[in-house]
């Protein structure tokens, strides 16, 4: 493979994750979303907010509280907007799920690849917290508007 770290951008519900996971397994990568990356560091902040909710709820609610994330994320990268991406690359070639243009202005020189997955052909919604428009001057756009099999085939595809 010619790229060693990659991002993979696109709404909620496109199949961001799914992607990655079939370039970690076709690819040999290592990958990590970004929700799973900031939990680590934004988890005690999440308690005193939800003092009455265990770890696995406050995980598992994430996508109710999109907006509540995008902040925390955001002050975890105040001082250096690519905080959250250095950390993700410290130890994974691929980052999943970024929202936020300023931690994207900051950190797309970071990557060798950036990809855009839309599946808007069977996904309607929009997710309002991606700040981050598609560009087709830097994104590579994949469509997941088909069966799981294409995607995986557009995947083994890749150089």
């Amino acid at each position: 493979m010619s790229f060693r770290t990659i991002l993979v951008l696109g709404h909620g519900g496109h199949g961001k994750d799914t992607f990655a996971e079939l370039l970690c397994k076709y690819k040999g990568m290592t990958s990590i979303s970004s929700s799973k990356a900031a939990f680590g560091v934004i988890k005690p902040v999440l308690r005193k907010i939800f003092p009455d909710k265990d770890s696995e709820q406050l995980y598992e609610e994430r996508r109710e509280h999109r907006e509540l994330w995008r902040h925390l994320i955001g002050l975890y990268n105040t001082t250096d907007p690519s905080a959250l991406t250095k950390l993700i690359l410290m130890e994974h070639n691929i980052y999943v799920g970024m929202r936020s243009k300023v931690e994207f202005d900051a950190s797309a020189h970071m990557f060798d690849t950036i990809y855009w997955i839309d599946a808007s052909e069977r996904v309607k919604t929009v997710d309002e917290s991606m700040q981050i428009p598609y560009s087709p001057s830097c994104m590579h756009g994949i469509s997941n508007n088909g069966t799981l099999m294409e995607l995986e085939y557009k995947v083994r595809g890749l150089r």
